[in-house]
């Protein structure tokens, strides 16, 4: 009997093979390039897979490094400032910011420090920069209230609506996320009342619905201004003392000479290199627009 499992098989007997098994043989020829194919694509995604996970790998040591970086240069900073070389802590703090400018105490403490090294523009602004990332930062208003009132003596007093002076005091003390669930508050309020409306056993219904909304559109205005407030898009502050507030764009009069730490809202008005700005108190003019740096950043 002829044996067709020999070890050698010439290429005639291959041929052999073939024609007198045609089916067989298609079948074991697909199996190995299906085989074959299957193979390549689990060489192909396990490659994928590894690639993933080294670049994992090293976005996670590159994080863990920079934190590492960070905390090294935090504790020189505090170190520099405890033994009163500010201007050391304030290269090391801004070191940190070009990391990482999300730490509302980062921008606390180089406020703290260029206040100690008797720059008080730069120390408001990195103030209001912590402000601008955690708003109920009671710290930082503490201390740009502090700095304002040595300038009170400094900017004149302009008569300003009640409601305007009484929303600019209001909004200092309360936070946007607090003015949020004093909204949600309110509208859970309204929602029920407006359920209950026809509910006779509640007494006057109708006008604690009224007054429950007039109150919850009242409180969503000033959460929307507060929150609009908080991002400071609008915010600047003086960075050079003695800085000239004209009267108009011409620079014919000198109307006041701001204090350095003053804080004023930018318009859109721009000429001549000078740019329209309002004063907290209420006083408006024109100012020179390399004198004042915005407070957002992002």
């Amino acid at each position: 009997m002829k044996n067709c499992f020999n070890n050698h098989i010439n290429i005639k007997s291959f041929s052999v093979l073939k024609e007198e098994y045609p089916n067989y043989f298609m079948d074991i020829v697909h199996l190995s390039l299906f085989f074959k194919k299957q193979t390549r694509n689990l060489k192909r995604h396990a490659l994928k897979t590894l690639m993933l996970i080294l670049c994992f790998c090293a976005m996670h040591l590159s994080s863990y490094a920079q934190k590492e970086a960070i905390q090294d240069i935090w504790k020189s900073a505090n170190a520099s400032y405890q033994t009163e070389a500010y201007h050391s802590a304030i290269i090391d703090y801004e070191k940190i910011i070009s990391i990482d400018n999300k730490d509302a105490t980062v921008f606390f403490n180089l406020g703290n420090a260029y206040f100690k090294n008797n720059n008080k523009g730069e120390a408001v602004l990195n103030y209001l920069r912590a402000l601008q990332l955690r708003p109920g930062f009671s710290p930082a208003k503490e201390n740009i209230k502090y700095i304002q009132s040595l300038n009170n003596n400094k900017i004149p007093l302009e008569n300003s609506l009640f409601l305007i002076r009484w929303y600019n005091n209001f909004i200092s003390v309360m936070s946007p996320n607090t003015l949020a669930l004093v909204f949600i508050l309110l509208l859970s309020i309204t929602s029920f009342l407006f359920y209950k409306r026809l509910d006779i056993t509640i007494k006057y219904v109708q006008r604690w619905l009224a007054f429950s909304s007039s109150m919850t559109v009242f409180s969503f205005l000033l959460a929307f201004f507060a929150f609009q407030e908080s991002r400071m898009l609008k915010k600047a502050v003086v960075m050079h003392e003695n800085t000239f507030l004209f009267d108009s764009a011409k620079k014919k009069q000198v109307r006041w000479n701001l204090p350095e730490g003053v804080i004023l809202s930018v318009s859109n008005q721009h000429q001549s290199g000078l740019i329209f700005v309002t004063l907290d108190n209420g006083i408006k003019g024109w100012i020179d627009k390399y004198e004042i740096e915005r407070v957002s950043f992002k």
